[in-house]
């Protein structure tokens, strides 16, 4: 899907810190892989209806954009999968504790563009949560 794309597999071992101190671990990770990166794309791996339609139409459209973020936007909302432009990655680098990375596209905002993928909203946080997808 993303050419010349390689993926390392990282464990962070302080994730009960939150999903901003996650965030800011992933980022440096990847930094440290390559400094030179240009945009990173965040999504959760409990977002069990993104596809790879949705997320190659997000690439799409952050790439013929000059926003910093693309965002999925659902339910009177937004957030992941979302992509982040190297010029938001020191606010991603200072999530810490539970802000997400919502925090840094409320920053951005001006610069964001939210694409409409409502199913990207379901996510799995508890077993009640999967067992409504049954």
């Amino acid at each position: 899907m993303v050419p010349h794309a390689s993926a390392k597999i990282t464990y962070f071992e302080e994730w009960q810190q939150g999903m901003g101190s996650t965030i800011s671990f992933g980022v440096q990770q990847i930094l440290n892989q390559d400094r030179y990166t240009k945009n990173i794309l965040i999504l959760l791996c409990d977002q069990l209806h993104v596809t790879e339609q949705i997320l190659t139409e997000l690439i799409f459209f952050h790439e013929e954009s000059d926003h910093l973020i693309t965002a999925c936007g659902y339910d009177k909302s937004y957030g992941a999968p979302a992509i982040f432009n190297r010029k938001t990655f020191l606010d991603l680098l200072n999530l810490h504790g539970e802000q997400g990375a919502k925090k840094v596209i409320q920053k951005h905002f001006k610069s964001t563009q939210i694409i409409s993928y409502p199913e990207a909203q379901v996510d799995i946080d508890t077993p009640q949560d999967l067992a409504l997808l049954k």
